[in-house]
C-alpha cells in the first residue's frame, strides 16, 4: 500500500530580495547550499526569484513530511538542483534524508514557477505506506472501499504517473535523487531551469 503527502508553499519575491540585502551571507549561508547560490547568483537579474523559488521549495519539502522547518529537516539538508534536462529535483542530506526514509519514502516530485512577484514550489511525495492525511478509508464514495483501491483499478495495482507543467514547458515527472549524488553530478544542463 503507498499514500501520497503533498506541501506547497509561495514566496514573495520582493520580500526575499529585502532580507537578502539587509543579511546577505548570514542569510544565503544558512538556507542555501554553495551550489544553490553559485546556480542563483548566476541569474543575474533573476536571481533573487531564482532564490525565492528554491526557499519555497524547501518549505514545501519540510511541509509534505508534515515537519516543518526544525530538526528532523533543516534549510541545508534540502537542495534544490536539476536533473540532466534542467528539471528541477531534490538532493536530501543529514536529518531531512533520515525523515525520508522514516517515512518510507519512494518519490519525491517538485514543481517550481515564479513570475513577477510570486515563486511557487508543490512538492508530492509518495511513500510506502500510509500516514496521516494519505489514503485512508474512504466513507465519502464506498465504505467498503480503502482510498488505495479507488485509485488503483484492479488490473493495473501500480502509483499513477505524476506529472507536473513546470513553468511554460511540456509536463514533465521528476523523481527523488540519491544525496550521494552532489549537486555538481545531477547540475549537467542549466538551459531552461527555473
Amino acid at each position: 500500500m503507498t499514500g501520497l503527502r503533498c506541501g506547497v508553499d509561495i514566496v514573495e519575491i520582493a520580500r526575499l530580495e529585502a532580507l537578502m540585502q539587509k543579511r546577505k551571507n548570514l542569510f544565503l549561508d544558512r538556507v542555501f547550499t554553495q551550489a544553490e547560490q553559485a546556480y542563483c547568483n548566476a541569474k543575474g537579474k533573476a536571481a533573487a526569484a531564482s532564490y525565492a523559488v528554491r526557499f519555497a521549495a524547501k518549505e514545501a519539502v519540510s511541509k509534505a513530511f508534515g515537519t516543518g522547518i526544525g530538526e528532523s529537516a533543516a534549510f541545508l539538508d534540502i537542495e534544490v538542483s536539476q536533473d540532466s534536462q534542467g528539471s528541477p529535483v531534490v538532493i536530501l542530506h543529514n536529518e531531512a534524508k533520515k525523515t525520508f526514509q522514516k517515512l518510507h519514502g519512494l518519490h519525491l516530485v517538485l514543481s517550481l514557477t515564479h513570475e513577477r512577484s510570486y515563486a511557487v514550489a508543490q512538492v508530492v511525495l509518495q511513500v510506502k505506506e500510509p500516514v496521516s492525511g494519505s489514503f485512508e478509508q474512504a466513507d465519502r464514495i464506498d465504505a467498503d472501499k480503502t482510498a488505495e483501491e479507488e485509485y488503483f483499478s484492479d488490473e493495473d495495482k501500480t502509483v499513477p504517473e505524476v506529472r507536473f507543467a513546470d513553468a511554460g514547458r511540456a509536463a514533465q515527472e521528476t523523481h527523488f535523487v540519491d544525496a550521494d549524488k552532489t549537486a555538481e553530478e545531477m547540475h549537467h544542463t542549466e538551459a531552461g531551469a527555473v
